[in-house]
C-alpha cells in the first residue's frame, strides 16, 4: 500500500554572484622532462638517424656541390694629414671616423658601379669561364646577371677592431673563384684610385682658384694703398698732424686765458652799469676820484678859489670888518666858486666814469671776438686731425687686410704643395692590397663540424616539433598541468590508476579491501582538502559527477564513502544513477527499495535506506525500482526534500549520478545538492568538456568544489611517478620506522 505523496516547499535556491567575465584562455604549458621521459627512445632513435643525416649530407655535399673560397684583404690607412705623415687610428673621434671610413669602403666594394666594372672587364669571360658560363643568354654572357650573382655571393666586411677590410667568395671551381675574386679587387681599387684623383685634381683645381683670386686681392689692396699715399701726401702727414696738435694745443691755452679776461671784463661791466643805475647815486672808484683830483681844470679853479681866500685874508688883516662890502663880496665869491668847483668835479667824474665803462664794453666785445676767432681756428684744426687720422686708420686697416691676404695665400699654396706630395704617395686612396687572393687548396664548405650537426638538429628538430605539435594538439586531460590550463579551476586530487598499483584488485571498493594501497592513500589524500571544503561550508549533501561513462564517478562515491565512514561519520550513499545503477552491486545491496521508491511516496527514506554490512561501512540509498525511475523527479522538489531529510541524519551524503554527457540528472540534482565535484578520467575527457561542464556546474545552486582526475598514470605527470613508488615503497617496509 503506498502512501500519496505530500507536497513540500522546495528549498530556495542558494545566492550566487553574477558570471565573471570570461577571462583568457591559459597557454597550454608542456613540462620538457616530462616530455623527455615519455620519448626518450623516440628521441635516442631521431639522434642516430640525424647522425647518419649529417654523414650522408657531409659526403654528398663533398662530392656533388663543393665550395672553394678565395679571400683577399685590403689595409686601410687614416687621412693624410701632410705628405709624409698619416692620422693616427687611436680610440675616441680618430677611431669612429675610422670605422665608419672602413665600413663605408665595404659597402662601396659591392656598389653597382664597381660591379658594373667588374662585369665590363673584357677579362672575365676569358679568366672565369665556369663561372660566366651560368649567366650567358642565347649563347651570350649577360652582364646584369652576373651583377645580380656576384653581388649575392660577394662578402666584404670591415674587421671590427683592426684596420682591414676582407672581400671573398666562395664557389665550386677554386680557378675560378681566384679569378673572380681577383678582377673583383682590381675593380675596386681602379674605381677607388679614380675617384681619389677626380676628387684631388678638384681640390687642386679649388686651391689654386683660391691662390689666383688672393693674388688679385693683393694687387687691389696695394693699388689702393699707393693711391691713399699720393693722394694724401703721406710722406708729410705725421708732420702735419704734429703742427696741427701743437696749434690746437696753443689755442686751447689762449682760449682759456681769453675766457678768463672776458669774465673779468663782464663782471666789472655788471658792477659799472650796476653803480651807474643806482637810485642813489653812482658811487665812483677812488682811483677815478684821484685822477679828477689832478685834472688841470680842477686845478685851475681850487686856485682861483685859494686867490679869493688870499684876498680875503688880506682884507681881514687890514681892518675890514665882517660886514663890509668887499668882505661880503669876497665871500660871496668864495662860495660860489666853491660850488662851481663842486658841480665841475661832479661832471668830470660822470664824463671819466661814462669813458670808463664805454672802455669796459669795447674791451668785453674784442674779447669775444678774440673767442669767437679761437674757436673757429680749433674747429678747422680739429678736422684737419681727424682727416689726417681717418687716413692714417685706412694705412693701417689696409696694411692688416694685405698681411691677412699674404697668410691666407701661404696657408693655400702649402695646402697645394701638400695635395701635390700626397698624390704621389701609394696611399693617397687610404686602401692598399694587403694580402692578395690565391687558388684555395681546401674546400671551405662542406666540414664534418657543420653538417653533422645541421642533420643531427634537422632530424631531431623535425621529431621534437613532432612531439610537441602532438602534445600541444593533445586536449585530453593527463595530469593536473591540464586542469591548470583551465581558467578558475581548482583541482581537489589525483587518484592513481588501478593498474599502477599491485595491490589494487577491485577499483570500486579499494579503500576497503587495500587499505595499505597507494589508491587507498590517494583518497585519504582526496579526503582532507574535500572535507575543508565542505565544512567551511557547512554542506552535507555532495554530488559527484563524471563526464563521460567510464570516468569512475561511481568509484570514488564508493571509495570515499568508506574513506569517511573509516573516521567514525555517518554516511549516506545515494544512487541516482536511474539509468545504469551499480551501487547496490559494489556493496552486496538490494537494489530496491531505494530513491525511485521514495521520490515516488512509495517509501519512506527510513524505510528505503539500506544500512551498511558492517562497522566502517556506509548505509546506502539504492536506485529503487525500475517502474518508478522516473528521470524527471531527480531535478523536483521530492529531491529536495530527501536531500534535506538526509543532510539532518548523516555527516556526509555522497550522491552518484548518470555521466553529464549523457543525461542532465546530474546538473537538475546540482540545484538541489549543498556542493558537487567533477571526476575525469586521466586520458579520456578534454579540457574543452571539462571547462564546459565546470562552467555549467558553477552556475548552478551547489558550490564546485574542485576537479578529481581519476586513473592518472605515472607517466602522465612528471613528479606522480616518483610519488607512487615512494608510497609503494614506505608501505611495504613493514616495521620500518615513519
Amino acid at each position: 500500500m503506498s502512501t500519496a505523496p505530500t507536497t513540500r516547499p522546495s528549498l530556495p535556491p542558494a545566492p550566487r554572484p553574477g558570471p565573471a567575465p570570461a577571462p583568457a584562455p591559459a597557454t597550454p604549458s608542456l613540462d620538457p622532462i616530462k616530455l623527455f621521459r615519455k620519448y626518450q627512445w623516440v628521441l635516442a632513435i631521431a639522434s642516430v638517424v640525424g647522425i647518419g643525416v649529417g654523414i650522408a649530407l657531409h659526403v654528398g655535399l663533398l662530392r656533388y656541390y663543393p665550395t672553394f673560397r678565395a679571400t683577399a684583404t685590403f689595409l686601410c690607412y687614416g687621412p693624410q694629414t701632410s705628405a709624409g705623415q698619416i692620422q693616427g687610428t687611436e680610440q675616441g673621434a680618430n677611431r669612429d671616423e675610422f670605422d665608419r671610413f672602413m665600413a663605408t669602403q665595404a659597402l662601396v666594394i659591392k656598389s653597382d658601379t664597381v660591379l658594373r666594372r667588374f662585369v665590363e672587364d673584357p677579362r672575365l669571360e676569358r679568366e672565369a669561364p665556369k663561372w660566366t658560363k651560368q649567366y650567358y643568354e642565347n649563347g651570350r654572357f649577360n652582364p646584369s646577371l652576373a651583377m645580380e650573382g656576384i653581388k649575392d655571393a660577394l662578402k666584404a666586411r670591415a674587421i671590427a677592431g683592426s684596420q682591414f677590410i676582407e672581400m671573398s667568395m666562395g664557389w665550386r671551381d677554386r680557378n675560378d673563384v681566384a679569378a673572380v675574386v681577383r678582377l673583383m679587387r682590381e675593380a675596386y681599387l681602379g674605381q677607388l684610385n679614380a675617384q681619389v684623383g677626380s676628387a684631388s685634381s678638384k681640390q687642386k683645381e679649388s686651391v689654386s682658384q683660391t691662390i689666383r683670386d688672393l693674388n688679385r686681392d693683393l694687387e687691389r689692396l696695394q693699388s689702393t694703398k699707393k693711391q691713399l699715399i699720393t693722394d694724401g701726401r703721406m710722406d708729410s702727414l705725421d708732420q702735419r698732424y704734429n703742427e696741427a696738435q701743437s696749434a690746437l694745443t696753443q689755442l686751447k691755452e689762449k682760449s682759456v686765458q681769453v675766457r678768463l679776461d672776458l669774465e673779468s671784463v663782464r663782471v666789472t661791466l655788471e658792477n659799472y652799469e650796476a653803480e651807474l643805475n643806482s637810485p642813489s647815486g653812482a658811487n665812483y672808484p677812488d682811483e677815478l676820484r684821484s685822477q679828477i683830483d689832478v685834472d688841470p681844470v680842477m686845478n685851475g679853479a681850487r686856485n682861483a678859489l685859494s686867490s679869493m681866500e688870499s684876498t680875503l685874508k688880506s682884507l681881514q688883516q687890514s681892518g675890514f670888518g665882517p660886514q663890509h662890502r668887499e668882505i661880503v663880496l669876497l665871500r660871496a665869491q668864495i662860495d660860489g666858486q666853491k660850488a662851481q668847483i663842486e658841480q665841475l668835479k661832479q661832471q668830470l667824474l660822470a664824463d671819466r666814469f661814462a669813458a670808463v665803462i664805454d672802455g669796459t664794453r669795447k674791451a668785453k666785445a674784442g674779447l669775444e671776438a678774440q673767442l669767437l676767432d679761437s674757436e673757429t681756428q680749433a674747429q678747422q684744426l680739429q678736422t684737419r686731425l681727424v682727416e689726417i687720422t681717418g687716413l692714417q686708420t685706412q694705412i693701417k686697416d689696409l696694411d692688416q687686410q694685405i698681411e691677412q691676404v699674404i697668410a691666407s695665400r701661404s696657408t693655400a699654396q702649402d695646402t697645394l704643395n701638400n695635395l701635390q706630395g700626397i698624390d704621389r704617395l701609394d696611399t693617397a686612396a687610404r686602401v692598399v692590397t694587403y694580402q692578395t687572393e690565391s687558388v684555395p687548396d681546401q674546400v671551405a664548405f662542406p666540414v664534418i663540424y657543420i653538417t653533422l650537426p645541421l642533420g643531427y638538429m634537422l632530424v631531431v628538430g623535425l621529431v621534437g616539433a613532432w612531439i610537441f605539435l602532438r602534445e600541444l594538439l593533445d586536449q585530453r586531460v593527463k595530469g593536473p598541468a591540464d586542469i591548470a590550463m583551465i581558467p578558475r579551476t581548482r583541482l581537489l586530487g589525483m587518484i592513481a590508476s588501478t593498474s599502477e598499483d599491485p595491490d589494487a584488485k577491485s577499483p570500486e571498493t579499494v579503500f576497503r579491501d587495500a587499505p595499505t594501497s597507494i589508491v587507498s592513500e590517494n583518497f585519504r589524500q582526496l579526503k582532507s582538502p574535500l572535507a575543508k571544503r565542505m565544512s567551511n561550508g557547512s554542506h552535507k549533501t555532495l554530488l559527484v559527477i563524471g563526464g563521460m561513462p567510464g570516468s569512475g564517478a561511481t568509484s570514488i562515491v564508493t571509495n570515499l564513502s568508506f574513506a569517511y565512514a573509516s573516521a567514525e561519520q555517518r554516511v549516506l550513499v545515494i544512487d541516482a544513477n536511474f539509468r545504469r545503477p551499480a551501487i547496490h552491486k559494489i556493496l552486496g545491496m538490494n537494489e530496491a527499495p531505494g530513491l525511485s521508491d521514495v521520490l515516488a511516496r512509495a517509501k519512506s527514506l527510513g524505510e528505503a535506506i539500506q544500512p551498511g554490512r558492517k562497522p566502517g561501512e556506509p548505509d546506502v540509498l539504492a536506485a529503487g525500482t525500475a517502474q518508478h525511475r522516473v528521470f524527471e523527479r531527480l531535478g523536483a522538489n521530492a529531491m529536495a526534500d530527501v536531500l534535506k531529510e538526509a543532510g539532518e541524519r548523516y555527516d556526509l551524503v555522497l550522491i552518484d549520478v548518470a555521466p553529464a554527457v549523457v543525461s542532465g540528472d546530474g546538473l537538475a540534482i546540482a540545484n538541489r545538492a549543498d556542493a558537487s565535484i567533477f571526476v575525469v578520467r586521466a586520458l579520456s575527457e578534454k579540457r574543452g568538456l571539462v571547462a564546459r561542464l565546470k562552467n555549467e556546474l558553477s552556475e548552478s545552486r551547489a558550490e564546485f568544489l574542485g576537479v578529481v582526475i581519476n586513473g592518472v598514470r605515472s607517466s602522465a605527470g612528471g613528479y606522480f611517478k616518483k610519488n607512487m613508488r615512494a608510497t609503494q615503497e614506505y608501505n611495504r617496509r613493514e616495521g620500518a620506522p615513519a
